[in-house]
């Protein structure tokens, strides 16, 4: 007589797998709203040039990332977003800011560095020359004490000052958007793949 070979132990590993990737799609789908919060939700009526979560490459073999691009009549934004809890402390000339926090003192790399290599990336896929201002916008239950270096913004005054920059500037110039639209070719994707939304 054959024996009875249990169902069981497949049907956990079968199970076990089907675990494994939704906690992945859950973890990545989460990654994906920290790294573009309110943001997005905030200017997409305002304007259709917006896309989020890049990768450019960056002339040397390798890649950038992007957290978001938004294209105005007067210039195209480059957004860097941080989610920090705490008072920060940072200037241009540091290697590193300083937060002060409920879980303590913790430091992270001065995020002006890398600005001109993420102005140098957008320009190289471009070609056309659009104005590139790189922003960094800082979200959570954070402030700066001492201020904050031009470029770096809070939330909640980066959007009003955005909505009023596409309020007032119209749309891109022609040329402008036809460079917009490289940003679809092979060279230039989102992390998730998904197609960029362009007029």
């Amino acid at each position: 007589m054959y024996g009875f070979f249990p169902l069981w132990p497949g049907v956990a590993l079968v199970g076990l797998l089907l675990a494994v990737g939704l906690l992945a799609f859950g973890a990545r789908f989460l990654w994906r709203r920290h790294r573009t919060p309110k943001l997005v939700q905030a200017l997409r009526p305002l304007t259709p040039w917006i896309r989020t979560n890049l990768l450019l490459p960056d002339g040397l073999g390798s890649t950038i990332h992007v957290d978001g691009l938004v294209l105005t009549g007067q210039m195209l934004h480059a957004v860097q977003m941080f989610r920090i809890e705490g008072a920060i402390f940072g200037s241009a000339n540091m290697n590193e800011w300083t937060v002060l926090g409920r879980s303590g003192r913790w430091t992270f790399p001065n995020p002006l560095l890398t600005g001109p290599l993420r102005i140098l990336a957008l320009q190289e896929q471009l070609v056309t020359r659009i104005p590139i201002q790189v922003d960094y916008v800082f979200w959570g239950d954070c402030d700066f004490p001492k201020g904050k270096e031009d470029g770096v913004h809070e939330l909640t005054e980066y959007l009003e000052s955005m909505g009023r920059e596409i309020s007032l500037s119209g749309d891109p110039p022609e040329s402008w958007q036809e460079a917009w639209r490289r940003l679809e070719t092979p060279g230039v994707f989102g992390l998730t793949g998904s197609r960029p939304r362009t007029p």
